[in-house]
């Protein structure tokens, strides 16, 4: 299992939420700053919840594998002086394709300046 988490990072536009490693309990995933190398074949579980605020905008919180939009999304309209949880739940399934990752995971903000805290946790599940 993997535990990411991130503290009060500002977003900018095509990056990904670089997240820290709190916990990693196996050699099947390796971070990459926020990048998430899958390193086996298989069904992976990711959650993510996630705190968003300074902007007064609607925000788009997007899951990417192999730097494309998977579909799984959370949308939420954030106030300059509140905040808005936004929760990420996916299932991703790998192929055995290349070497040395499998396929890589991230997650994105689709607006600038959005000021992020939360915590990401990826399972192998089989």
């Amino acid at each position: 299992m993997f535990l990411g988490r991130v503290t009060n990072w500002t977003s900018v536009v095509g990056q990904n939420i670089p997240f820290i490693t709190i916990k990693n309990s196996n050699n099947k995933i390796a971070n990459n700053s926020g990048a998430i190398q899958l390193l086996r074949k298989g069904w992976w579980d990711l959650d993510a919840s996630l705190v968003l605020t300074g902007v007064a905008d609607d925000v788009i919180v997007s899951v990417y594998a192999d730097n494309a939009e998977d579909g799984t999304y959370a949308e939420a309209s954030v106030t300059a002086a509140g905040f808005t949880t936004v929760s990420l739940t996916d299932a991703i399934h790998t192929v055995l394709s290349r070497y040395p990752d499998v396929a890589t995971v991230s997650v994105r903000v689709d607006t600038a300046g959005v000021d992020v805290s939360g915590q990401i946790r990826i399972e192998y599940v089989s």
